[in-house]
């Protein structure tokens, strides 16, 4: 489609200066506007190679930022933000980078949401795809963004996209043919108003769906949010209380079968699987039923599942110290996603290391399966103090000075057949750059004991 002459870009991070990049190379005037710092946001433009293909401006929005005919706004503008009111004073359509590489797209799309797993998830089915033959572009909140590649693809092509809650606030006509929604738990509560908003925000991926796939892995009494829109898709629910792990069931609990050409069953070919975990098999139920879906056959799904490995910092094998397992799940912040961690082991063999800056979870929601899964849990970080106040009565609890110390402490206790495991229940900002940064010294540190 053909984009408006006049655009301004709030937002200097990557979907900002790739949604700038991309309208400024269609012939459109740019504005790249900015509440950083001038310097930085010019840093930023000079590194991306922008400087004479775009203005930019930091320091807050002037008003020659407002003097457009759309304006893209990145996902880490809150909707509450006075930009927001003040376009919708002006007449001015506002937008996320997401809904602007949707519609400059020609591509079918498959987008996946939820609480925890979504990295993992597209992940996975982008791999499964591939494998299938199929022509597709890896984007959204995993890292591309999807105005990056998705306008590249083909009509055939198919664009595997993450979508956050975040970017799920700023679409208009996003409308994928496979919509997946994995969990939802509460988080980011720090900038929804509250947890109905959350969830109504996650279940904007299917409003403008149509004779679509919408898989489900949701409690029923949650689809309040989209009861309208659901009618108007197929749906196919998975997860525990779905009939056996080889089957979804659709809206009138029908089962039905991940069999691509009714002799060989997808699902049969999870016995591949490289990821650890209930909820990776689930992911990789999933990822079945989007295969089937765009026509992918047995043997090109095993070839899929066969080739992911998983991803950093998501439940990775790192290494083994004496015997000892070490898995690196640096990504989970909230207490519910440490949980999906514990229930992937045996009742007391975990080596529990947990904390970080608290992003004010519920882990008394957990305390009984950290009970039942840990023989030690060690802290490290802000939240420390917190999370001893609320394990230490149920299970030995041992405050680190770092994670080093974490580590050397959790080695001295353990033994064979232990599983040391880093899944915090907290962001990182206390005491690392991010939580790659947190997963990465992790492994670095126990593949240096294990060369020992």
């Amino acid at each position: 489609m053909s984009l408006p002459k006049k655009i301004t870009v709030i937002g200097s991070g990557g979907s900002g200066i790739e949604a700038a990049r991309y309208c400024a190379e269609k012939g459109c005037s740019v504005i790249l506007s900015d509440t950083a710092d001038t310097e930085t946001v010019q840093a930023r433009v000079e590194k991306a190679q922008l400087t004479k293909l775009i203005r930019c401006e930091g320091d807050g929005h002037s008003e020659d930022a407002f003097e457009c005919d759309l304006m893209v706004v990145s996902p880490g503008v809150p909707a509450t933000a006075p930009i927001f009111e003040e376009c919708q004073k002006r007449k001015i359509s506002v937008i996320g980078e997401v809904e602007l590489g949707y519609r400059e797209s020609v591509a079918q799309f498959v987008a996946v949401t939820g609480s925890a797993g979504k990295s993992t998830t597209v992940s996975l089915i982008n791999t499964v795809l591939n494998a299938g033959g199929k022509e597709t572009a890896l984007c959204g909140n995993i890292g591309t963004p999807v105005v990056e590649v998705a306008p590249k693809l083909s009509e055939n092509g198919i664009a595997v996209v993450e979508v956050s809650s975040f970017q799920l606030e700023t679409i208009e006509t996003f409308a994928p043919k496979i919509a997946v929604i994995l969990n939802l738990a509460p988080n980011h509560l720090d900038r929804h108003a509250s947890l109905e908003e959350y969830y109504s925000a996650k279940f904007e991926i299917v409003r403008n769906m149509k004779d679509g796939l919408v898989i489900l892995g949701v409690q029923d009494e949650l689809l309040v949010f989209a009861e309208s829109q659901l009618a108007k898709n197929r749906v196919l629910f998975f997860g525990k209380h779905v009939v056996g792990y080889n089957s979804v069931i659709d809206r009138d609990g029908n089962v039905v079968f991940i069999d691509a050409d009714g002799k060989e069953s997808l699902y049969s070919s999870l016995g591949n699987l490289q990821l650890t975990g209930e909820h990776n098999v689930l992911n990789a139920l999933v990822a079945a039923a989007c295969a089937r879906e765009m026509g992918i056959a047995g043997e090109e799904f095993a070839e899929g599942i066969a080739q992911f490995g998983g991803l950093a910092h998501r439940m990775e094998r790192v290494g083994s110290i004496n015997g000892i397992a070490c898995f690196n799940d640096s990504k989970a912040t909230t207490p519910e996603s440490m949980a999906v961690a514990l229930n992937s082991f045996a009742s007391k063999s975990v080596l529990l290391i947990a904390g970080g800056k608290d992003k004010g979870g519920d882990f008394r929601s957990i305390t009984s399966l950290v009970a039942e899964k840990c023989r030690f849990v060690f802290l490290i970080g802000t939240a420390s103090e917190k999370l001893a106040n609320t394990w230490s009565a149920k299970v030995p609890v041992i405050e680190a000075s770092d994670l080093r110390d974490a580590i050397l402490r959790a080695m001295a206790a353990g033994y064979p057949g232990d599983i040391l495991l880093l899944s915090p229940g907290c962001a990182s900002f206390d005491m690392f750059k991010s939580f790659e940064d947190r997963g990465d010294q992790f492994r670095a540190i126990i593949q240096e004991l294990d060369d020992e």
